[in-house]
């Protein structure tokens, strides 16, 4: 029966067709749709630059206010103001207190975390099954009201400099609006809409993050400086201001990709349209390979929204006792590294083989950079973590890329929010679980949260070896439409896509 396929986007049967001014329709034109990539680029630009002041400006005030608490006596330079209460040779006494700094700051931000990641996980699992009948421009939406509710109140939390509990209130609201999961959803399943289902479509994916990446760089030395000079004021109303354009951009701007349908298919339904590819009975056993692929991906976001917030108190805290201009800079670096060479890596990877392959030079690559990071005792071996991490880079975009083909045209989104889904209870447990490694190991091994990412990465790339010897031993059967990698039922393979 054809509800026990899988099937699978063909080169021949492309999925967008330029309608102009008109929504896209989808399996009708082979070309990427150039306007439209650069719109969602532009998009996700502001966003990536509201989150590039948002993560260390959350770290580096919480670190401030409970130093503050700690440290009464101590001589501030300004209210508000970045400030070091670090002091690598310090007495005993003040090394104790700056753990229990450092221990308060994390146990904060975990909760934060938690209450943010937990609704999302839920909004994204309804928001998501629907976007394939009520477009994507709605999850933009949804999205930024939360996220400006956050921002403002942060904004508000920093001038009238209440008491940090009120944070849950911004948290809150973004969590049930689904977070950047949402927003990210949608920006890789319109991306998905605009390209044809071959190699072009990793390689736009990775051009989607790179917009990320310019953001970061510039908007992590910003936020340093303006720290640093001015105190946390400004960059939090500069972060307001961004999350604000990038929803009129939304609404003026950005044309939709799907057709609203004129029925509304019921919840259980959509739920089981987002998670059927995985359970879906086949003739061909094709189960195996998106289980494979989503616990891979699972791996890759534990450890990218696991480690975000530890990891800025990690270099806040000794033997580095960093301020707000290095860890900018430091994050600048690190973002350029890993967004700019994913396009570079991913094309010239493609030439000789499969965005399998690619994943499993990416985590070969992290597990590397996580081993030096999580045994750094000197500043310059924490430099050395974004250059040897720089082709971890393509693994988020080579798995998506894969997954989005194995499904037809009319299930991007559904195969998008499945990931969501996945990458939000990676955020709930990961962060959790990694924060509270962090805080037990203060006393033994500070970096142990690290090499811990650092083993998962090994498992990560046994799972995915198997998943390339698996796609390249199959035989697609010529009438099932099962695709692996790219091949189509004509049996083209991923290396002969252009």
């Amino acid at each position: 029966m054809e509800d026990d396929n899988i099937h699978c986007g063909r080169e021949t049967e492309p999925l967008i067709k330029d309608g102009g001014d008109h929504n896209i329709v989808p399996g009708s034109q082979q070309k990427m749709q150039i306007r439209r990539l650069f719109l969602v680029s532009l998009i996700l630009f502001l966003h990536g630059g509201s989150g590039a002041i948002h993560s260390p400006l959350m770290s580096q005030y919480l670190y401030l206010r409970y130093s503050e608490e700690y440290f009464p006596n101590s001589t501030f330079p300004e209210r508000k103001t970045s400030h070091s209460e670090c002091v690598a040779n310090s007495t005993a006494m003040e090394s104790n207190l700056q753990k229990e700094v450092q221990r308060e700051a994390t146990n904060l931000n975990m909760q934060l975390t938690l209450a943010t990641s937990i609704p999302a996980i839920f909004t994204n699992l309804f928001l998501g099954a629907y976007s394939d009948y009520f477009g994507r421009r709605f999850l933009f939406m949804t999205m930024m009201v939360g996220r400006l509710t956050r921002d403002l109140t942060t904004v508000a939390i920093i001038v009238w400099n209440l008491d940090l509990h009120y944070f849950f209130i911004g948290y809150g609201a973004d969590g049930l609006c689904g977070s950047s999961f949402t927003f990210y959803l949608a920006g890789y399943a319109y991306t998905a809409d605009i390209t044809p289902p071959a190699k072009v479509r990793t390689v736009a994916l990775a051009v989607v993050d790179a917009a990320r990446g310019i953001a970061d760089i510039s908007l992590h030395i910003a936020t340093g400086y303006l720290i640093k000079m001015y105190g946390y004021l400004y960059p939090s109303v500069g972060m307001a201001a961004m999350t604000l354009l990038d929803f009129l951009v939304v609404v003026t701007l950005l044309p939709e990709t799907v057709k609203r349908s004129g029925t509304c298919i019921s919840p259980i339904t959509a739920i089981k349209n987002v998670f059927g590819f995985y359970f879906r009975k086949t003739s061909t056993g094709n189960r195996d390979l998106f289980w494979i692929c989503i616990i891979v991906f699972l791996f890759n976001m534990i450890d990218k929204h696991g480690t975000v917030n530890i990891e800025n108190l990690y270099m806040l805290s000794p033997p580095f006792c960093w301020d707000s201009v290095r860890l900018g800079l430091y994050g600048a670096l690190k973002d350029g590294v890993y967004y700019f060479s994913s396009v570079v890596i991913i094309k010239a990877l493609h030439v000789c083989t499969t965005d399998g392959v690619v994943g499993i030079i990416g985590f070969m690559s992290a597990a590397a950079s996580k081993l030096i990071e999580g045994l750094a005792f000197v500043d310059w071996m924490l430099y050395l973590v974004p250059v040897v991490g720089v082709a971890s880079s393509a693994i988020s975009p080579a798995l998506r890329a894969i997954l989005s083909r194995m499904v037809p045209a009319e299930e991007q989104g559904a195969i998008f929010t499945s990931m969501s889904v996945v990458e939000a209870v990676c955020d709930a447990v990961g962060s959790t679980a990694l924060n509270v490694v962090y805080e037990a190991t203060l006393s033994v091994m500070r970096g142990a949260a690290f090499l811990i990412m650092a083993a998962s990465k090994i498992v990560a790339i046994v799972l995915l070896t198997v998943f390339v010897f698996k796609t390249r031993s199959r035989v697609v059967p010529p009438k099932d439409n099962l695709c692996v990698q790219g091949r189509d039922d004509q049996g083209i393979s991923d290396e002969e896509q252009q």
